[in-house]
């Protein structure tokens, strides 16, 4: 499946425009979403007898009879599809962890909503999804579990095929499994409310919770922190100030002054990008914090491929970092939109000196408003 990738954290691809205003109405194509999460349901408590790692965080993508043909392409979906032959009662549910190397991708085949086949590949140990090995990882399965799937809990994302093709993907938020020992939950994670969506950001030196709110707000990526929120697009960066100052530069340097050199960083990797000098443009906002953030945009209307016109960034300080947020103008968003979208996000910044127990911090949510989180 397809994955995003970055040279530089600032560099917007703005071909994932086009894609983001496709998001709407693709559950319908699995049968309505209470199919696509009961079938869900049954990997996690299969693949569950099997292993005694957590699966949260865990990607699930459906195939059903309809796309197996079209998906055995995929360079990650193909290798278990191809192992059979496509039926109009046969499943598989492909579960996946948002970075390959933090566990093994599952396949698991239900026939008639049975579950009859378990492949696992270990690619945290750099095991390649390939067509011998799925042959050689099958085992059947003859048993179907009733055991109660209620701490089972899933967000809708979705990821793309090599091809591009939006797949309804759920992501386990809850395998059903406390921790263990009440262990804290320090993951990163975006956890999904009814105005939008709660970022908790646990990296060492650099922990954050920021507040993604819309009308119509959608993850648009599990392993990059990109959003469509009301058709606009926003990306969400950690930059260490250790990649474009060093140490000794860095320490008789204000915020203001470090942010203006992240800019510089940045401008001069997208024009040997874009081969042209670009226009620049920067103000200075101050936040409810009392922090200076720098809000600057580039001219990019005879630069990059597509109807992006300019992309924008707001940026912060926030410990060894450079927080920065990306938004896009086009023929369809407006400047003052994406300035506002992104200040209102950056506005609800709340930083601290050590991590978030996200788990917690999600049942806290769900407590207070049950109908406000998934």
């Amino acid at each position: 499946m397809r994955h995003f990738l970055f040279k530089t954290l600032a560099t917007l691809i703005v071909g994932n425009l086009a894609l983001l205003s496709a998001f709407a109405g693709h559950l319908t194509n699995y049968q309505g979403k209470d199919s696509l999460q009961h079938i869900a349901e049954k990997a996690v408590i299969t693949i569950k007898k099997k292993r005694t790692e957590s699966l949260n965080g865990y990607l699930l993508v459906v195939c059903k009879a309809a796309t197996w043909k079209s998906l055995e392409k995929d360079s990650d979906l193909g290798p278990f599809l191809k192992y059979k032959k496509g039926a109009g009662n046969l499943d598989l549910v492909v579960a996946m962890p948002s970075n390959a190397k933090d566990g093994s991708t599952y396949g698991i085949y239900f026939q008639d909503s049975r579950p009859i086949g378990f492949v696992e590949i270990m690619t945290g140990k750099g095991e390649k999804i390939s067509d011998a090995n799925v042959v050689k990882a099958y085992t059947p399965v003859t048993e179907d579990s009733e055991r109660a799937a209620d701490q089972i809990r899933f967000e809708e994302v979705e990821v793309f095929t090599d091809d591009n093709q939006p797949l309804p993907t759920l992501k386990v938020v809850s395998d059903g499994n406390a921790l263990p020992g009440n262990q804290p939950d320090y993951r990163s994670g975006a956890i999904k409310l009814a105005s939008g969506y709660l970022l908790v950001w646990n990296q060492p030196n650099n922990y954050y919770v920021l507040e993604i709110k819309g009308k119509d707000v959608r993850q648009a990526s599990t392993d990059r922190k990109f959003f469509n929120v009301d058709g606009m697009f926003l990306q969400i960066v950690d930059a260490s100030i250790s990649d474009f100052l060093e140490p000794a530069n860095r320490k008789n340097l204000d915020d203001k002054a470090i942010l203006e050199a992240h800019r510089e960083w940045e401008t001069k990797f997208m024009e040997s990008e874009y081969k042209v000098k670009l226009k620049i443009e920067s103000s200075w906002k101050n936040l409810p914090n009392g922090k200076d953030a720098l809000l600057w945009q580039a001219d990019v209307s005879h630069s990059a491929i597509g109807n992006v016109k300019k992309q924008v960034y707001l940026s912060v300080v926030q410990g060894d970092f450079v927080l920065l947020l990306g938004g896009a103008v086009t023929d369809k968003i407006e400047e003052s939109a994406t300035h506002q979208l992104l200040l209102s996000t950056l506005e609800t910044l709340k930083t601290s000196d050590k991590p978030t127990d996200l788990q917690k911090l999600q049942e806290a949510i769900r407590k207070q408003s049950p109908s406000g989180v998934n």
